[in-house]
C-alpha cells in the first residue's frame, strides 16, 4: 500500500461491503480513491481481500481484483 500511496498521493479508502464467511474468514470490497498529479483526474480502483483472522489479528490476506473472483474463490456468487 505504501508504494501506492507515494504513486498516487494520499488515498481515500472506502469500504463498499463486508462479509463474515461462514469459516470465520471476513470479505471485504474496499474502493480506494486519489488524486494523480499526471493526469490530474482522480485516481480510483477496486479489489476484494479475504482475511483469515486469529485472536483478532490479521494471520492471512488474499487479495483479489474484483468482488466476483473473491466471491468464486470463498464459493459463493454474486
Amino acid at each position: 500500500m505504501q508504494t501506492l500511496v507515494d504513486l498516487a498521493g494520499p488515498l481515500q479508502v472506502r469500504l463498499e461491503d463486508l462479509i463474515e464467511l461462514d469459516d470465520g474468514r471476513v470479505l471485504a470490497c474496499v474502493h480506494l480513491i486519489g488524486p494523480n498529479a499526471a493526469t490530474l483526474a482522480p485516481y480510483t480502483d477496486s479489489f476484494a481481500v479475504v482475511h483469515q483472522l486469529r485472536a483478532g489479528l490479521v494471520v492471512e490476506a488474499d487479495y483479489y481484483l474484483d468482488r466476483a473472483a473473491a466471491l468464486a474463490a470463498v464459493g459463493l456468487a454474486e
